[in-house]
């Protein structure tokens, strides 16, 4: 089965564990308060299905980072980012 990770699979994992769509999405993201049977049979689910966590590699995808900032000015800023873009001027909505 190819390789996918988008968020249909998870609805089929639920579908096929007989969970909820959040009950998958603790098993993905590691929370505790899912039972151990449980986690096992997502987790084996989640690799029949071929899933793989975007952060995980192999997934083609690049861990990112988002930041909002109020001004791109602020030497905090340019100074943590090495920015040298131009800053977008504006008020804050």
């Amino acid at each position: 089965m190819p390789r996918a990770t988008h968020h249909g699979v998870l609805t089929l994992v639920a579908q096929a564990a007989g969970v909820s769509n959040t009950t998958v999405s603790k098993v993905v993201h590691h929370r505790p308060d899912v039972s151990l049977d449980t986690r096992r049979r997502v987790e084996a689910l989640l690799h029949e299905y071929g899933y793989v966590r975007p952060w995980q590699p192999g997934s083609g995808r690049a861990p990112g980072l988002v930041m909002v900032v109020r001004d791109l000015e602020s030497p905090h800023v340019t100074g943590w980012c090495g920015a040298s873009w131009p800053a977008t001027t504006g008020s804050a909505a």
